[in-house]
């Protein structure tokens, strides 16, 4: 609506609107916590960040606040007004790394000094990025949905296999060509059962996805592909998040990839050593 007054005209809906913004601003500010960022780093040097979340919801009524935090390790909740998991994690997991390595070794030396197995990482107890990866993934409890374009570490398939066996609905999505990794851990999660799907092989169009949802409430995604020199070598990072409409997001690709894409056989990799 116009309205003219003393020869100035001016719109009186968004005079109203920023006004009201004003408000809201004011009110949000004397409620919401001062210690609403937290930001730690583990022993391994690796910054792990737990943000907490402030909701701001505006009604014909007036203004609430909703602020949620969540401590390391507790289980998640689907409720909007309860807490929520944000966490990162950062790699390489210098907890893991020996001298070796870090004085240059890199590539070869971490084939020589970490066996591919999965024994050879659960002796060695810590509280770096990857064990609390491994740890979140062993905690699913219904099921995993994995989308990730190389998985070749045995640790990790060893998580995956321990959940089959838990009864966990496991789907797993890789690229085609996954039967062209080294030590490939995919033809050996699919001779024992699990249902695994792919894009048709190319060497142009990837399936370059790395991301996780656990029990349909909590993604993981970022950078790192399941590999062993991702986890000890390359810079990399993982995004934990239990918000909803980020993991309804995720879910709603996964189902479209997943039926779209054909199922994965093992004909085609019978040369991937799957140790």
């Amino acid at each position: 609506m116009l309205i003219t007054f003393r020869g100035q005209t001016f719109f009186e809906w968004n005079d109203r609107y920023f006004l009201n913004r004003r408000a809201i601003c004011q009110a949000c500010k004397s409620k919401i916590p001062s210690n609403s960022r937290k930001s730690s780093k583990d022993k391994g040097g690796n910054a792990i960040s737990i943000a907490t979340e402030t909701r701001v919801s505006t009604t014909d009524t007036g203004t609430s606040t909703h602020t949620k935090s969540r401590a390391n390790g507790s289980p998640p909740s689907t409720s909007p007004t309860h807490e929520e998991l944000h966490k990162v994690l950062f790699f390489p997991d210098t907890s893991l790394v020996t001298p070796t390595v870090r004085e240059g070794g890199g590539f070869n030396a971490i084939q020589g000094e970490y066996p591919y197995s999965a024994d050879a990482f659960k002796s060695r107890p810590n509280d770096g990025p990857f064990d609390q990866l491994l740890n979140l993934v062993r905690t699913t409890k219904s099921s995993l949905d994995l989308c990730i374009y190389v998985l070749s570490f045995p640790p990790l398939a060893e998580a995956i296999l321990e959940l089959f066996e838990r009864a966990v609905n496991v789907r797993i999505i890789v690229d085609g060509r996954e039967d062209e990794a080294m030590r490939s851990q995919v033809a050996r999660l699919s001779r024992r059962g699990i249902p695994i799907r792919c894009n048709e092989k190319s060497y142009s169009i990837l399936m370059h996805n790395k991301f996780a949802i656990i029990d349909s409430k909590i993604v993981l995604t970022g950078s790192l592909n399941w590999t062993k020199s991702a986890v000890l070598l390359n810079y990399d990072n993982v995004l934990i998040t239990s918000t909803t409409v980020l993991v309804d997001s995720y879910r709603e690709q996964f189902n479209k990839l997943w039926s779209r894409f054909k199922p994965y056989t093992t004909s085609s990799s019978s040369g991937i050593t799957s140790r």
